[in-house]
């Protein structure tokens, strides 16, 4: 699925941009009629109303606010979702009262610097992504590196595990030889393959 997309233009279009459009939980049990809830109704890809263009401008120590400037391209300006290291921290980042059809919008009311999200003394990637109007078409996604002041807390790893085995059960019918045993060797390989990385 990876090597197939669609092309607009010179633009291609990956299927994972198309995810809001297409993408139905449970489909094949709905076609087979084991689920009785009805398949949505989808629109042809024929009429291709595109997401906007977006520009992200470069974070610095003084200017920790994320300025997004997006353009419209005749698909109108939907949601513009911004990711910190791949976890979203904002579905929506417009103001309620903006028009989607505008021609362009600024967003930079994000501020970045001590948001829980960030790893001080690391690079960070924010992730920028737009949709049209519509809401079914999403850009693939602007990515921004962010080298936040501040000092790298590295945690050392551990591991924690509960090994259980049962052997001897209520009466004698259905006692095991050998459960409490494995659950002592198996504690014990995890002791040996773990020392030496945790």
């Amino acid at each position: 699925m990876k090597s197939l997309h669609w092309t607009v233009g010179l633009e291609t279009i990956d299927l994972d941009q198309l995810k809001e459009r297409y993408y139905e939980p449970g489909l094949l049990s709905k076609l087979m009629g084991y689920n009785p809830e009805p398949v949505r109704d989808v629109k042809g890809f024929n009429n291709i109303k595109m997401f906007p263009e977006i520009d992200v401008q470069p974070l610095s120590e003084d200017n920790t606010k994320l300025t997004i400037n997006l353009k419209n391209r005749g698909g109108g300006i939907g949601k513009v979702v911004v990711l910190i290291n791949g976890k979203e921290i904002t579905g929506d980042a417009r103001k309620p009262s903006f028009n989607p059809n505008a021609e362009n919008l600024t967003i930079d009311n994000i501020e970045i610097k001590n948001h829980p999200y960030i790893k001080p003394g690391k690079e960070n990637v924010i992730t920028v992504k737009a949709f049209n109007s519509e809401g079914n078409l999403s850009s693939r996604g602007v990515d921004l590196i962010y080298e936040a002041p501040g000092v790298s807390e590295e945690q050392s790893a551990e591991l924690w595990a509960i090994v259980i085995g049962i052997s001897d059960y209520e009466g004698d019918k259905i006692d095991l030889k050998y459960a409490s045993k494995d659950a002592e060797d198996f504690s014990n390989a995890l002791r040996i393959g773990s020392g030496r990385l945790f």
